[in-house]
């Protein structure tokens, strides 16, 4: 498995040249990938209703099919978050999922100036 730090450090690599548009899909998913090895979905999602304008960010509730849905529509990226739920509402989790889809580049700088405004003090190093 690949640690964090080696993933960042590919990415910096891969900075260096122009990436092709598959290059920055994959990317981006590694980076919401990486945050949700970090952090709770629910962690997740409350920073990004916190750092996103309300034109950007969505919550829906479907509580017949028993999901959330987050979504995070920027104009080169977007995330759709979703939780769903067992046999009860807000009971045991079925699953949960996490979805990039754009550009990884423009969704990395995003993250440099927002996220870390909200986990600066984490520590990125603990595996």
């Amino acid at each position: 498995m690949t640690s964090k730090m080696e993933l960042l450090g590919q990415w910096e690599v891969e900075k260096k040249k122009p990436m092709n548009k598959q290059q920055k899909q994959k990317m981006g998913q590694d980076l919401v990938d990486f945050m949700l090895d970090d952090l709770s979905l629910d962690e997740i999602a409350e920073t990004f209703e916190m750092k996103v304008d309300t034109k950007f960010y969505s919550y829906e509730e479907d509580k017949e099919n028993l999901v959330k849905d987050w979504k995070i529509k920027f104009p080169k990226w977007d995330i759709w978050i979703r939780r769903a739920y067992k046999e009860i509402w807000s009971g045991d989790i079925n699953y949960e999922e996490i979805k990039f889809s754009g550009d990884g580049e423009d969704f990395n700088e995003w993250l440099k100036i927002k996220w870390y405004e909200r986990h600066r003090n984490l520590d990125w190093d603990d595996d």
